[in-house]
């Protein structure tokens, strides 16, 4: 799930960033900033499934025992 959430938080800042810096429309400066919101709760949905989830736990715990 994480790289997945990593995905969709560039593609919302792309287009949030872009939106943004082309238009001088209230609306669509809104849009950008809903995505720009969106893009860093998917970055944090993605940050928060890799330190709770128990597969990448693992793997951390492991390469740190050695």
């Amino acid at each position: 799930m994480c790289p997945a959430c990593y995905i969709n938080a560039i593609l919302f800042s792309i287009f949030g960033a872009s939106a943004a810096s082309i238009s001088n429309n209230p609306w669509v400066i809104t849009l950008s900033i809903v995505l720009t919101i969106l893009a860093l709760y998917w970055l944090y949905k993605g940050w928060a499934s890799y330190t709770t989830h128990e597969y990448f736990k693992n793997m951390f715990e492991e390469e740190h025992k050695h």
